[in-house]
């Protein structure tokens, strides 16, 4: 087996593993490595194709990667974490916050580029089902528009359930149900 560091965003290759149900054959199965990693290539095939496609950091780069002096175009991509481990993402300033808050708000008009102008507070729920279908409002955005309005949150959930035929969607309907519990709630 031959150890390589993938320098493309995926690259395939295979191995042979034992055949199910056929004592003493072998198959080939592929794998998938990911930029950045280090994997062992054990057949030449691959390797040879690997490096005529420039798939591979050099021993040089590797050095430099792991020692952390390489500048090449994709350092920033190798500083992140590998596919399938989650990205530590720094907590917001307030005003970074504030800066990337969503349009929707409680009560306020709805409008984007994408889609027109609709009042909230005024709409009625079939209204505003209508609307959360056609725009295609992600879970978070129609949630959104209830702000900390306990009473809007009452309108949006029947407003979700027109909108998906009576499915509504559990990240919607939980964080407007637990806004519509904290109204009820003694202070």
């Amino acid at each position: 087996m031959t150890k390589r560091m993938i320098k493309f965003r995926a690259f395939h290759f295979y191995v042979e593993v034992p055949a199910l149900g056929l004592p003493g054959e072998n198959t080939l199965v592929e794998r998938t490595a990911f930029l950045g990693q280090e994997v062992d290539i054990p057949r030449e095939e691959d390797i040879d194709r690997g490096e005529g496609l420039g798939a591979f950091y050099t021993s040089a780069e590797v050095k430099k990667i792991k020692d952390g002096t390489y500048d090449g175009p994709d350092r920033d991509m190798l500083a992140m974490p590998p596919m399938g481990e989650p990205m530590a993402i720094p907590p917001l300033n307030p005003a970074e916050a504030a800066a990337s808050a969503s349009p929707l708000g409680a009560g306020e008009p709805t409008a984007t580029p994408e889609r027109p102008e609709l009042d909230i507070a005024e709409a009625s729920s079939e209204m505003i089902g209508a609307y959360i279908k056609e725009y295609k409002l992600t879970g978070p955005e129609t949630v959104a528009l209830a702000g900390d309005n306990p009473e809007l949150a009452e309108k949006l959930l029947e407003a979700e359930g027109i909108a998906t035929d009576n499915s509504p969607r559990k990240n919607v309907t939980e964080p407007l149900e637990e806004l519509g519990a904290k109204a009820q709630a003694p202070a």
